[in-house]
Formats: structure tokens, sequence, C-alpha cells
């Protein structure tokens, strides 16, 4: 190109750079509008000792449903021990500075509603997030699906579409405890838990102060 060609078209290169920009600020638009919604955000909300009804359709292959379920955070505190999965108390090692908290979950459901495989996230009043079954804990057989018990999960979105389970797999009681635990820096505490199961709706049970 030699300097008449740029002095010739300046006008609409000067006139290219805002469509440029324009483009670039509409993409990022919709790069934000479609990660958005991966982010839980039809919230039920309830606090410590409260029972939360918690109401949500969802859809599979075998068609339109219900899950109902009600949940009460009945405590959530500091603590050195652990019951794992195999119903062994342990004492975990923790580095310094860390705390093990034991969120204790009370659930009632119909045994025939879909619990499995919840996700569970742990909030810290500043903000970070954890999993149930985080960091030290990895090693002590503490699972991240606290939503129902190790031993009689229930019906799942797998089974729903493959058939019923085996005729020996116990049935998940109508009522039943579980435990959270997490591990968190010192300096801070458990604020909030949030369970979902399908997005965008999610169960919200907060953790106040003292």
């Amino acid at each position: 190109m030699t300097g008449t060609w740029w002095r010739r078209n300046r006008l609409a290169l000067a006139l290219l750079v805002p469509v440029i920009l324009i483009t670039i600020a509409a993409s990022s638009s919709r790069v934000q509008l479609f990660w958005w919604p991966s982010e839980p955000r039809q919230l039920t909300e309830g606090t410590v000792g409260q029972a939360v009804h918690f109401t949500q359709p969802w859809r599979d292959m075998d068609g339109d449903h219900t899950r109902e379920v009600t949940v009460t955070l009945t405590s959530a505190r500091a603590t050195t021990t652990l019951t794992n999965n195999a119903g062994k108390v342990v004492t975990p090692a923790l580095p310094q500075g860390a705390t093990l908290w034991d969120l204790e979950l009370h659930f009632e459901a119909d045994p025939g509603q879909v619990l499995a495989a919840c996700e569970m996230v742990i909030f810290d009043t500043e903000g970070r997030r954890y999993t149930p079954g985080n960091g030290p804990l990895q090693d002590e057989l503490v699972s991240r699906w606290a939503c129902t018990p190790q031993d009689a999960p229930g019906p799942s979105a797998h089974t729903r579409l493959t058939g019923p389970g085996k005729a020996d797999e116990p049935v998940r009681p109508a009522q039943y405890t579980t435990h959270a635990y997490v591990v968190t820096r010192s300096d801070t505490r458990p604020e909030r838990i949030r369970i979902n199961w399908d997005w965008p709706q999610a169960l919200v049970l907060r953790i106040p102060a003292g």
C-alpha cells in the first residue's frame, strides 16, 4: 500500500474502528448471557432450624416430573471428628489454620423421589466455595453428595431410564439425617449451603453468626 492509498481511505478506516469495538462489546455481552444461566438463580431460602419445602419441576426421557423434598439444616458446628461412609468415627489430620465443620441435614421426602447425586456447595463469609469432603477429607471416605443415605440412596435418573433396581435394594426412608463435612480456613466460617439437583432452581440454607 502507498501513502496515497492510506490518505484516500482514511475516513473509511476511521469509521471501521468503532464498528470493531461495538462488535467486540456485543460478543462479550452474548458470552455473558450464555454463561449466566449456568448458575442457579431461582432460590428457595431458609435458615438453621427451619424446615424448608423445596419443589422443582424436572424432565427426563420418561416425561415431566416434580421433585418435592423438605430439608432442615439442624446444626452447623466446628468439630474434630467425623463419621465416614463406612460408619467409622475418625479424626482427620488438618493443616494448620484449618477447621472442620459438620453440617447436619434432615430430609423428608417420598422414597420414590429422585434425590441422589445432588450438588452441594458451602460458601464461607468471604464468598469462597467448598464442597463436602474437600481437601484434607479426600482420603477419609467422605461423600460429596450428602442428600441421601449412603446405604439407601433411592432411585436415580439412571434407574428411571433403565428400570427398577434390584429387588433386594433397601428402600430409602421417608425421613433421614445426613452430614456434610467441610474444611474451611479458621478465620472464617460457613455462611450458607446451596443444594441443587437441576438448574435453575436451588435451595439455600443460611447459617447466622453465633
